[in-house]
């Protein structure tokens, strides 16, 4: 059983899908603005997140950053008309570990809350070795122990992805559509000469001996707490 918050201004959409997780098993509660969520959630701990990026007030891209600060390790799984490459890339940078196009098929948007579910469920705790990084957004300067670090754009960009990913762990594609690449036709070897590169970069900065891990076969974990300011 999954414990899920949909956050959704549109009654009937919240409501029937609300109803639909229940029928299979989950709690479910809805939301209809971000700004109640933190009353309605009363310290609960949740497993899911499904996010409308349309919500009155504060929108979902803001909502989900904040999710992601306060609860890196839970799923989120954002819906929206949203369709540009850009916002979708946007997305991911902000915290999702879906992004779905309105209109959804209830059915998939099922399976994609299961399946994250899954992972939030099955993902190790890390221990974290603390590094005292400050990733400075302003300058992209990443401050550690061992000094200050310059970041290009594409590295900084990777730095909060994985910052604000659950429990730091970002799958190739997601990475790839961090950079804005197309997973479909960009070589693997060649995001793995980034990784390498940025390993180096948080190592000079003070990052311990391996603070970037691959998880063989699906993506990268950034093992080390970062600050982002």
């Amino acid at each position: 059983m999954l414990k899920i918050v949909m956050v959704e201004d549109f009654e009937i959409l919240r409501e029937a899908t609300v109803e639909l997780f229940a029928s299979h098993g989950h709690e479910a509660i809805g939301i209809d603005c971000a700004e109640a969520l933190d009353d309605e959630l009363g310290g609960r701990c949740f497993d899911v997140f499904v996010l409308d990026l349309n919500l009155p007030g504060e929108d979902g891209l803001s909502l989900a950053r904040r999710i992601r600060t306060t609860h890196p390790f839970v799923g989120i799984v954002m819906m929206t008309a949203r369709t540009n490459p850009q916002d979708t890339i946007k997305g991911y940078a902000d915290g999702a570990d879906i992004y779905l196009p309105k209109p959804v098929d209830p059915k998939v948007l099922l399976a994609a809350v299961e399946s994250v579910g899954r992972r939030v469920h099955s993902a190790p705790t890390p221990t974290f070795v603390q590094a005292n990084l400050t990733l400075d957004s302003g300058t992209r300067t990443l401050k550690g122990s061992r000094g200050d670090v310059d970041l290009t754009v594409d590295e900084q960009r990777l730095i909060t992805a994985f910052a604000r990913a659950r429990g730091g762990h970002l799958e190739t594609w997601q990475l790839m559509v961090a950079l804005g690449l197309d997973p479909d036709t960009y070589p693997k070897s060649a995001l793995e000469i980034r990784i390498v590169r940025l390993r180096q970069k948080l190592a000079r900065a003070g990052a311990g001996a391996r603070s970037l891990r691959t998880l063989r076969g699906k993506g990268y974990w950034l093992y080390e707490p970062i600050e982002i300011v």
